[in-house]
């Protein structure tokens, strides 16, 4: 079905979180894909004040920056749908900036901690559980991989890897980030794509440039962030993944050319019992963004990595006196605004917002701390997910929606809720299971088929 044959799509009740804001009693309002309304009440000392945002007129797409999964419905609505959100928790779909879709697997490899990841890489090469993946296609382990993601809330995932052909894409449930930038590190500057020259150069600074920097805690490690100013590659569209091992001058460095880290904390921790400098990075004016890194090293998924920031950054803070505490608006912005500013995609995705793509995350409960609400979600809280106003993921009362917008979905019990599913998760774990020889529990995919 086209856009146009689209009708008006209406989230009532429950609590936005916009960038700037709360909105209470929220009336959201889609169509084409985009968000073109929000109204309700925004809470003030004394009381509160009426909202209304709307845009005449949305902006188009920027061809060639992602590529939206192939879905045609079976049939429509073309006049206005209105879905009830009373008690509900209303936010952005979350960006996971850094995730490697064919390194899904499970558990973690390795027998850390590790100076640098060159080491964690040779030690792993030739590890049983790689080998046991490989056995699958690499459709299915992106398949996987995008998964993992979508029940975490994530609408819009980053692949640090080679570059397919965008078709590949396709048949994934979610948005991938594929054009961009990239380098794998320095030692292996064109083991993913061209020089770092040439890669930097291809994005003409309207894309992101990725490459890992710093992972690690040694004196090669250390070198690194220097070896690539040196370059001139530093600046407003690079996303500096890890960034473990950097001096202050350096983290002031990458605040003035403005540059994004992508922060990994679960990954970090597990291979070398270190993460990034957060308080210092943030009290620098750096944008930083939160990536689960792979299955082979990183966390379950990312609303675990978001809990995980919460306690590393209240540790450190307790331990070291050092800045304030990170509260729970702060992380949020790290899988939404923040990470839409390192993609180069604000004004896109990453906010509740008229213009903005209708990617939307609905989390059962509303609390007297919204944001609170949202870092502390489980994937089974997951009311309903809508992908530029198509619906992913959700509860099984929204299954006449996804019987009208999604040409094949499942239903699953996730944590033993009933839940829709774009696709069939359940299927491809069975497949998998029987390419590698093995049953795998994997954590970031907890469901079971519903009755």
């Amino acid at each position: 079905m086209a856009d146009s044959e689209i009708g008006v799509v209406r989230l009532v009740g429950g609590t936005a979180l916009t960038p700037h804001q709360l909105i209470r009693d929220m009336s959201l309002a889609i169509s084409n894909g985009r968000i073109v309304s929000l109204s309700g009440r925004v809470p003030i000392s004394g009381g509160d004040v009426p909202s209304h945002e709307e845009t005449p007129s949305l902006p188009q797409t920027r061809a060639g920056q992602d590529t939206l999964p192939s879905q045609e419905p079976h049939g429509g609505f073309n006049e206005s749908i209105t879905i009830d959100t009373k008690g509900m928790t209303i936010l952005p779909g979350l960006i996971n900036i850094h995730d490697h879709l064919l390194g899904t697997w499970h558990s973690k490899i390795g027998g850390g901690p590790y100076p640098n990841v060159y080491r964690w890489l040779k030690a792993v090469e030739y590890h049983p559980l790689r080998i046991e993946c490989k056995k699958n296609t690499e459709e299915d382990i992106y398949l996987l991989g995008a998964y993992k993601n979508l029940f975490s809330g994530v609408t819009t995932v980053l692949d640090h890897y080679i570059r397919y052909d965008p078709d590949f894409y396709q048949a994934l449930p979610l948005r991938v980030i594929h054009e961009f930038g990239r380098t794998w590190t320095l030692r292996e500057e064109t083991g993913w794509g061209g020089t770092i020259e040439e890669e930097f150069s291809r994005t003409n600074g309207r894309q992101p440039y990725v490459i890992h920097i710093a992972e690690g805690v040694d004196g090669e490690a250390r070198s690194e962030l220097a070896a690539l100013e040196r370059r001139g590659v530093l600046a407003r569209n690079t996303v500096l993944v890890h960034a473990i091992a950097l001096s202050d001058q350096e983290i002031e460095l990458i605040a003035q050319r403005g540059a994004t880290v992508a922060w990994c904390p679960a990954s970090n921790i597990f291979l070398y019992g270190a993460t990034a400098n957060l308080p210092e990075l943030l009290s620098s004016g750096v944008n930083v963004a939160i990536g689960t890194d792979s299955s082979w090293s990183g966390s379950a998924n990312l609303l675990e990595e978001i809990l995980l920031e919460e306690i590393l950054y209240a540790r450190r803070c307790a331990e070291e006196v050092f800045g304030l505490p990170l509260d729970a608006r702060t992380i949020l912005s790290m899988v939404t605004t923040n990470a839409a500013t390192g993609l180069q995609r604000s004004g896109e995705i990453g906010a509740l917002a008229p213009g903005y793509l209708a990617d939307i995350l609905v989390l059962e409960g509303e609390e007297s701390d919204p944001y609170q609400r949202a870092v502390r979600a489980n994937p089974e809280d997951i009311d309903l997910l809508l992908l530029e106003g198509r619906p992913v993921l959700g509860s099984i009362r929204h299954e006449d929606i996804a019987s009208a917008r999604l040409s094949s979905f499942s239903r699953v019990k996730v944590n033993g809720r009933e839940k829709f599913v774009a696709g069939d998760p359940i299927a491809l774990r069975e497949r998998m299971w029987e390419v590698s020889g093995t049953v795998k529990r994997f954590p970031f995919l907890p469901i079971a088929r519903a009755e």
